[in-house]
């Protein structure tokens, strides 16, 4: 028996007509309202898929739905009758989605059909001013058959076909020759932002917009319901008005055809509210909005609720509404959903309303408080998971003492049970401050990432430690994505990149460089866009988390990524400047834009309103530079600003304003950074750029944003919970390891604190421009040589500070790292070795050094475990940030300005493992803001001494051998020194053994310093009254060579046939 007897045999018909030579059978779908056919059965695999909906299965899938028997009934009736039947599976078709183009037209489309609804569409001739009347019989079905609002249909952007009913009953030659199809009117105005007209229609056919008769696909009279996200519309349905529905368009519905929904209906929702209201039908979702439930989204049709929607509700506490129907007596389609929603929401619960009621026709003549007290208060909650983050933060002043194994311990505990509870820190910030060698990135990547069933955005401080991430994730769909200046990409204008979108001129490369200028018509860059949105985890590296709105971009997929690694804490904030000459040339633009817009005011009213709005901005800001004030916009401008701008217009301008405007003043459209101000209410500082020549300016802190149902989880050894909190501006909701002091074993490390100065002092030293009095240069090298003969057998790594506005680190070494390597190569070669600067670059490139090469890099090097088999750290560095720098770095981060004369020398608390002591260190202290020392204070926590720290974490990963760390600063860090030294002679004794000569010696050392110099010279060349006779020589030159002052060059036959030369310390 074939597949339609197989169906009949339990009484289910269907009509339709036979494609693809009679195997398939193309009809009306079973699971949808709709009026053109888009259910295909096939007939020889027994499998059905319709491309209206995406409902797909097999035929026993089919009885199920439209009976009440289940797969073992129906295979049990089957052969009982002697009945024998097999399905054969057909391939998995690849899920269509909408590319970039088609959203930005799509959502063109769905606004003019808004505009014509709302009568902001005016006058277009007098053959127009006949059709626009029918638009009130649209407005009337609306506000008085249905109680909605204006506000809600501007709201939700409810649209209708301006010519439907007039052209129902009319032949296709009239139309065409008459009023026309809507998408002629819309293909022809489109040409005014720039696009092809062909271009335009063939995207519309490729929406099925257009039929295949070249007819509008919402033909029949109909509100056009369309499904938006962030001002863009991703999908759209058509509700026919309910007296054109009859016999011949039985159908309610009209969705579009081939293209799954990706978001919900009013999705924007899911990103103010944590509890959610989840309903049937679009409608009742805007009745319930007008009614005060803004928390409201709709899936549309029962079947409509996929797993792809479901996931959108992380976290959530939900509440499903499903109508009653006659079709589904025992509700099995909302236990089904239930059942789903559960392995995702943080609750879930519903609610009931009998046959023939639903939220819309109840509010249309009921008050909210009805609804409440008659359905609302009898909400049934399934389940509900309370786990959640409890903070674990000491209560006693001292921190817990644990071991390195017990802290590797916890750190993978914590991951475990963010995995097994993962929806319950849905919107939660996590901080996982554990030292470094702790697992925290192995722990992730092992206990959390590879075993949650969920959506993944890394972010990482560097591309090798994005390739560690990579290679150990055991997942599908990883990609690692690279931006236009990285030599993954192969861009031929790599290093315009480099230069133009650093610097904030990303707008004006893509307008000059891209758009496959290159000759790549498979350029990389754009490739990779769009392989993320359907990445299941993406990484990135925080260069990309800077973009404004990348942390919840639906085009790069994550506004569906539903846990957030930040790896290597970046600084989270930064300073976004608007000069004089940036507010001139953006006020150039949106005035040229205004006269643009003013000539199409039916069509681009709101848009041309929107850029009023930000002429009226930028002059007072402009006003306010002049007059060397803060600028507030919000007080400026009082109820005339929106409580968020429209998307839908920000995109709009963009669009318009590109192929308007010469390259050079895009170089600063600063339009995104508005949005951000005025979005979020923020105040602009007035201040000097320092950066490149100093200019007077308003800046504002700009702080990421990320999306509010993701668990975000900090990795950082040194971040503390304060000072993140403050640069999100956020609340930190749990932190694991600030409570805790880990103990190493086998480690030592030896401080000396006696090095006062700034950074210049030891590059003075370097260069030998030291004082007389200054033996810093002498006690550096003998210190380097002393610990390289102590550590001969040992692997050796020096970190020492970068150098402010001195070096690009990618193409330089470093100005302070070349100045130590020019002080101490000279003693590496004497004992075998070789210093070796390091920068960035090596580092990504994974560079590997030698045992006899001492790698010199510099604090701030991070994301590596290149050095993590060595020994030995040696840190050459005198002081924290100078002044200058803390004071440019904290009007940063905290909006505020330090005064130069308020830095001084303060006493601070330097800790041991043992004991306490007083130490003097740079501070800041004004008696008018008591409360900036503690600010200062903390700045300095989170960022020099963070570095150090970090700095020293790449050789510290365990501790199954011994290890030395030499601090040659006063800061204190921890791990917490062993011994702390307050003199070089005390350190160099302790250490190493090492003694200051004395007696005939130290005579011999001087004579050779003062008349032999770098040559050479015998046992005869010292004189006797200096050295004594020859026995007393041999003996004095033989401790002159072991402390390390001379070195045999040649060796003769007796001790006085030999040659020496003298070592410079």
């Amino acid at each position: 028996m074939n597949v339609l007897g197989i169906l009949g045999r339990f009484n289910i018909q269907l009509d339709g007509h036979w494609v693809k030579g009679g195997t398939e059978l193309q009809t009306l779908c079973p699971f949808h309202d709709e009026s053109q056919p888009s259910f295909y059965l096939n007939l020889e695999r027994g499998v059905y898929y319709c491309f209206g909906c995406g409902a797909s299965g097999n035929v026993f899938d089919l009885i199920e739905h439209l009976t009440d028997l289940s797969h073992d009934e129906i295979k049990r009736v089957l052969k009982g009758e002697g009945i024998e039947f097999s399905v054969k599976p057909l391939p998995k078709r690849p899920k269509r989605f909408l590319t970039e183009q088609e959203i930005e037209i799509l959502t063109w489309y769905i606004r003019g059909l808004n505009y014509f609804l709302t009568g902001e569409i005016k006058t277009r001739g007098e053959e127009a001013k006949r059709f626009l009347t029918v638009m009130n019989e649209y407005r009337d079905y609306l506000i008085n058959r249905r109680g909605f609002t204006m506000e809600a249909i501007k709201h939700f952007q409810l649209g209708a076909i301006p010519f439907a009913i007039h052209n129902l009953n009319k032949s296709r030659k009239y139309i065409e020759e008459n009023t026309g199809w809507y998408w002629h009117w819309f293909r022809d105005d489109m040409i005014c932002l720039g696009f092809n007209p062909n271009e335009i229609e063939q995207t519309l056919r490729d929406l099925f917009l257009i039929n295949r008769r070249g007819s509008d696909y919402w033909f029949r009279p109909a509100i056009i319901i369309p499904y938006t996200y962030q001002g863009e519309v991703y999908w759209a349905t058509g509700r026919i008005l309910d007296e054109f529905i009859d016999d011949d368009f039985p159908a309610k519905y009209m969705g579009m055809k081939g293209v799954p929904k990706e978001f919900f209906f009013n999705h924007d929702a899911l990103n103010e509210y944590d509890e959610v209201f989840c309903v049937e039908g679009e409608f009742n979702a805007v009745a319930m909005w007008c009614a005060g439930y803004r928390n409201v989204v709709s899936f549309g049709g029962k079947n409509s609720l996929t797993d792809e929607l479901i996931e959108h509700l992380w976290g959530k506490r939900v509440i499903l509404y499903m109508d009653t129907d006659e079709s589904d007596p025992e509700f099995k389609a909302r236990t089904k959903a239930l059942e789903k929603i559960r392995e995702v929401a943080r609750a879930v619960g519903y609610f009931e309303m009998p046959l023939g009621e639903d939220p819309a026709s109840f509010l249309k003549n009921h008050s909210r408080e009805d609804f409440e007290n008659r359905y609302l208060s009898n909400i049934v909650w399934v389940d509900e998971d309370e786990w959640g983050p409890h903070e674990r933060r000491p209560r006693f002043h001292k921190p817990q003492i644990i071991s390195l194994k017990e802290a590797q311990s916890l750190t993978r505990e914590t991951f475990r049970q963010i995995a097994e509870h993962l929806p319950a820190f849905s919107g939660k910030k996590i901080l996982i401050n554990m030292p470094v060698g702790t697992h925290k990135t192995t722990g992730i990547i092992e206990e959390l990432l590879n075993k949650v069933d969920c959506r993944i955005l890394v972010a990482v401080g560097q591309h090798n430690l994005a390739a560690e991430y990579e290679t150990r994730l055991q997942k599908n769909s990883v990609l690692h994505l690279f931006g236009r200046t990285h030599p993954a990409t192969e861009c031929a204008f790599r290093h315009q990149a480099e230069e133009l979108c650093e610097a904030g001129y990303s707008y004006y490369f893509a307008k000059t460089y891209c758009g496959y200028r290159c000759g790549k018509p498979d350029c990389d860059y754009p490739q990779q866009k769009k392989q993320a949105k359907h990445a299941n985890t993406l990484i990135i590296t925080h260069s990309h988390a800077y973009l404004f709105d990348f942390l919840t971009n639906p085009r790069y997929g994550n506004d569906k990524r539903r846990l957030v690694v930040v790896d290597e804490m970046p600084k989270l904030c930064r300073d976004i400047w608007f000069t004089m000459r940036d507010i001139e040339d953006n006020l150039t633009i949106f005035n040229d834009l205004a006269n643009y817009l003013a000539h199409y005011p039916e069509m681009f009213g709101e848009t041309l309103a929107h850029v009023e709005l930000f002429i009226q901005v930028l002059l007072g800001m402009k006003e306010a530079i002049r007059e060397g004030e803060d600028f507030s916009p919000t007080l400026e401008l009082g109820d005339r600003l929106p409580e968020k701008l429209n998307q839908r217009e920000i995109k709009a301008i963009l669009k318009l304003v590109k192929p308007r405007t010469d390259g050079e003043r895009l170089r600063r459209f600063m339009l995104s950074e508005l949005v951000y101000a005025l979005d979020n209410k923020l105040k602009l500082f007035y201040g000097w750029q320092t950066d490149g020549q100093r200019q007077p300016g308003l800046f504002y802190i700009w702080r990421p944003k990320f999306h509010p149902q993701a668990t975000v989880v900090f990795l950082s050894a040194t971040t503390t919970k304060d000072y993140l909190a403050n640069q999100l501006d956020t609340e930190i909701h749990d932190v694991v390891g600030e409570q805790y002091y880990v103990r190493r074993q086998n480690l030592h490390v030896a401080q000396l604190v006696n090095l006062t100065g700034s950074r210049s002092r030891l590059v003075y030293a370097a260069e030998g421009t030291t004082s007389p009095n200054d033996t810093l240069r002498d006690n550096l090298r003998l210190f380097f040589r002393l610990c390289l003969r102590k550590h001969k057998d040992e692997r050796i790594v020096i970190v020492t500070s970068l150098g402010a506005n001195k070096i690009d680190e990618k193409r330089q070494r470093g100005w302070v790292k070349d100045r130590v390597i020019n002080l101490l190569s000279d003693i590496a070669e004497a004992e075998g070795r070789k210093l070796v600067p390091v920068s960035t670059q090596d580092l990504e490139e994974q560079r590997e050094f030698t045992f006899k090469e001492i790698p010199v890099l510099h604090h701030g090097m991070l994301g590596t475990n290149l050095f993590a088999g060595y020994d030995v750290c040696i840190e050459l560095n005198a002081h924290y940030y100078n002044p200058n720098t803390i004071i440019e770095d904290i009007r940063a981060e905290y909006g505020v300005t330090l005064k130069r004369e308020c830095f001084r020398k303060v006493k601070d608390t330097f800790k041991t493992l043992d004991e306490e002591f007083e130490i003097e260190r740079w501070g800041y202290h004004d008696p008018k803001y008591p409360e900036y020392s503690e600010l200062v204070d903390e700045y300095l926590r989170n960022n020099p001494m963070a570095d150090m720290i970090q700095a020293e974490g790449r050789i510290l990963r365990g501790e199954d051998r011994p290890q030395w760390v030499y601090r040659l600063h006063n800061v204190n860090i921890v791990p917490y020194p062993n011994k702390v030294y307050r003199s070089w002679r005390t350190m160099l004794r302790k250490e190493f053994g090492y003694a200051p000569i004395q007696g005939k010696a130290k005579e011999v050392l001087e004579w050779l310093r003062a008349n032999v110099g770098d040559g050479e010279f015998t046992l005869y060349d010292i004189p006797t009254e200096v050295g004594g006779y020859r026995p007393n020589k041999i003996r004095v030159l033989r401790k002159l060579e072991e402390l390390g002052y001379v070195q045999k060059v040649s060796q003769g036959k007796w001790h006085d046939k030999g040659r020496w030369r003298l070592i410079t310390l």
